[in-house]
């Protein structure tokens, strides 16, 4: 195939300029083809939408403001040598930048606002899965003084509304990101949150069991988990988008925020609690809480260079949906995994501090008086564990973007880590005998939870193929919202099933949900390594006709 000079002489500022490899604009412009052959000497002219045509892409941010652009065309089969009259608005035509050099591999963007995109990701997940996965403290303030007499599953419901809602909402969310509502998510997500934990400290009086467990779930389950639902994608999607060749560091680095906040706000609420009492701790706790979430707020600027996807009309399917994902065996596979994962990890987390008790590991520690909690109790206080467990998260979320990065392949990453882990959980739950045991297990469950928290959103990044690069915040919401059914319900049914048993059952669970997920994580694995076949194998294809047009060429001439 030959090819064509173009000159593109239609206004650039009109259309969008993205950070995909190859985006596709769909609009009419007029292309004039001059053939190179001898014997094809005439101009042509035609108007075609784009979509039509392929993809359109610019090697640098330069080329795109440029209000004429030179082009190569290469020619489809019929389109030689009479061009003129070949040419028809069902001709596809590859499209492809005139670019001299190549862009540079693995590079930092070197904006300062990239950078503070970064930390108000971090503060983002700081204040969404950071405070969730501490509800461990809050459960054991609530069933020892607040709320004794409420049982084992409304008490799980509390913290399973946080996380149901967060997950449920996503794909909303997400489709607002890709529309750059980006302002608006941040403002009521930093409002919600902030004044879900305020209220809180209104729904309790001091004493034992004073609190209202209505109001209780509504402000920090309910209210709160609307807030955190705006900032749950929002730090990953916007990480992408100014971090598109580093983007699985860049997912890791934000998801760090989860163990960080895992880790302080266990120890402050259990401070502020013991020393000031619930209403007055609680106030501090939500101003902690306030200044973290407003510094995620003005901090979450968008990447201007991200090609943005408009709302249709908000009653319609399609503008909620991306119906290729759903046609995306590799993604539906990957989605299946997570809420596996979201059946097991979480019950693990929130009732290892009961079972370090109850195996004799450890004290459990009452949060309101920093005792043990039984007049006399001491030893080894059960409520470090928890933090330990997301202290070492951090490494297994920086490990597992650094692995990522160096394979090339987070699935796979992925799917050792959570294999992994299920094999932990089935051997060290019921057999640890001893307080080392358990900082052996809650060191090591952190490490793979980390890489097990921290990839799915990465797994979407390498999931998606480079011409829906643009929708990536509806995929990653897609995911995260098929998980949402299964948060819940894996708190509760644990909850169900430990009285009727015993603690050991959380190990046997949870094990068997993450060897259900590492095998969902393979298969998606495998459907991504055949779609990218087939796209090679198209590739090689096209080479072969390109090459058998050549030799008509030359054999005409």
């Amino acid at each position: 195939m030959p090819w064509f000079t173009h000159k593109f002489n239609c206004q650039l500022n009109d259309l969008m300029w993205g950070f995909q490899p190859k985006t596709q604009i769909s609009t009419s412009v007029e292309f004039s083809l001059r053939p190179t052959l001898p014997d094809c000497n005439l101009f042509s002219t035609f108007n075609t939408p784009l979509s039509r045509i392929g993809h359109l892409s610019f090697d640098t941010k330069e080329d795109y403001d440029r209000k004429s652009a030179s082009i190569r065309i290469r020619s489809p089969r019929k389109m030689l040598p009479t061009i003129h009259e070949d040419m028809s608005e069902d001709t596809v035509v590859m499209v492809e930048p005139v670019s001299e050099k190549k862009k540079d591999k693995q590079t930092w963007p070197r904006s300062w606002r990239a950078y503070l995109a970064l930390l108000s990701g971090f503060f983002m997940m700081f204040n969404c899965w950071g405070i969730i996965s501490s509800y461990g403290a809050f459960f054991g303030l609530y069933d020892e003084h607040l709320l004794r007499d409420a049982s084992n599953i409304q008490l799980q419901l509390i913290g399973g509304t946080e996380s149901f809602l967060v997950l449920l909402l996503s794909f909303i969310a997400g489709r607002l990101l890709d529309a750059k509502h980006h302002y608006y998510l941040g403002g009521v997500g930093f409002a919600l949150v902030f004044l879900g934990f305020f209220t809180l400290s209104y729904t309790s009086k001091e004493g034992v069991d004073q609190g209202n467990y209505g109001l209780i779930w509504f402000t920090s389950g309910f209210m709160a988990g609307l807030g955190q639902a705006c900032f749950f994608v929002y730090s990953s999607q916007n990480a992408v988008g100014w971090f598109p060749q580093q983007k699985y560091m860049a997912i890791g680095i934000t998801s760090c925020g989860v163990a960080v906040g895992g880790m302080i706000y266990p120890l402050t609420l259990k401070f502020l609690v013991s020393n000031l009492g619930f209403p007055v701790g609680a106030r501090l706790f939500s101003a902690v809480v306030g200044v973290t979430s407003f510094i995620a707020f003005i901090g979450g600027c968008p990447n201007p260079d991200v090609i943005k996807r408009p709302l249709g009309p908000l009653l319609k399917f399609s503008t909620w949906v991306d119906r290729n994902a759903l046609e995306t065996p590799a993604f539906l596979q990957f989605s299946a995994a997570i809420c596996s994962i979201f059946l097991g990890y979480y019950p693990v987390a929130f009732y290892v501090t009961e079972w370090a008790q109850r195996r004799g590991l450890g004290t459990k520690e009452d949060i309101m008086t920093g005792t043990g909690e039984r007049p006399g109790d001491s030893g080894f206080r059960t409520f470090w564990l928890l933090t330990i467990m997301n202290g070492c998260s951090i490494i297994g979320r920086i490990g597992g973007a650094g692995f990522a990065v160096k394979w090339s392949n987070p699935i796979l990453v992925h799917a050792v880590a959570c294999f992994s882990a299920a094999l932990l959980t089935l051997i060290m739950w019921p057999l640890a005998s001893n307080p080392a045991c358990g900082i052996a297990f809650c060191a090591i469950y952190g490490i793979l939870g980390g890489v097990n928290s921290g990839l799915p959103a990465a797994g979407v990044a390498y999931i998606i193929p480079k011409e829906h690069e643009s929708a990536l915040g509806f995929w990653t919401g897609g995911m995260w919202s098929s998980c949402a059914v299964f948060s819940l319900l894996g708190p509760l049914i644990v909850g169900a099933l430990v009285p009727r048993y015993n603690i050991d059952i959380v190990g046997y669970w949870s094990g068997a949900c993450l060897l259900i997920a590492a095998f969902f994580l393979l298969w998606s694995l495998n459907s991504k390594r055949n779609m990218d076949k087939r796209k090679r194998e198209e590739m090689v294809e096209l080479r072969t006709v390109t090459r058998t047009d050549r030799q008509e060429v030359k054999s005409r001439a």
